[in-house]
């Protein structure tokens, strides 16, 4: 009888530091991912302001119009400004992105359309900056990459699979998101 107890004791401690290991595994992930909230929220900011989206459409739409070989400064105000506010955007978002420090599958999977669109229009722009800096990685680089990888991101599959975020290169995340139901559903 005092054996069974004692090995009836250690099996209840075996399980109990298996059940403390596995709440403390997800009490982890659950901060990991609880802080990405308030970081990609600020990072989209500037895409919910007007000023920003003007901008923005300002260097898609006109941008072309001036002489790009010349570089940045070259540009008069309000192009200047406003390739610069746009570009240093991405530049954020993509630096954040290479370097791990935010969820990559979130911020390209909102941001992708804009962040190729102004890419397309700003790369010439790029170019010529990278050969007045003297060197091919001097500009923007990690806007470049993330637009390769918004580019990775085939827009015809949903951003959600089985209830799962898709990673750009089509891979379901780990977490689940929340159920939705459409209204008459």
């Amino acid at each position: 009888m005092g054996e069974l107890l004692n090995v009836t004791s250690l099996v209840v401690a075996f399980a109990a530091v298996a059940l403390s290991s596995v709440l403390s595994w997800r009490a982890v992930a659950v901060a990991r991912d609880g802080n990405h909230i308030p970081v990609v929220t600020d990072l989209l900011a500037p895409h919910r302001n007007p000023d920003f989206i003007r901008k923005e459409r300002l260097v898609h739409e006109k941008l072309k119009e001036f002489d790009l070989e010349a570089g940045f400064d070259a540009l008069p105000d309000p192009m200047w400004e406003a390739a610069v506010v746009v570009s240093e955007q991405y530049q954020m978002l993509g630096y954040l992105v290479v370097c791990g420090l935010a969820d990559a599958d979130l911020l390209v999977h909102q941001v992708r359309h804009g962040a190729i669109r102004t890419w397309v229009a700003i790369e010439p722009l790029v170019q010529a900056e990278r050969r007045l800096r003297g060197g091919e990685f001097s500009f923007l680089n990690s806007f470049e990459r993330f637009v390769e990888i918004a580019r990775s991101v085939d827009v015809q599959v949903s951003d959600v699979v089985d209830g799962r975020w898709r990673s750009p290169d089509g891979r379901s995340a780990e977490r689940r998101l929340p159920t939705v139901t459409r209204a008459g559903s």
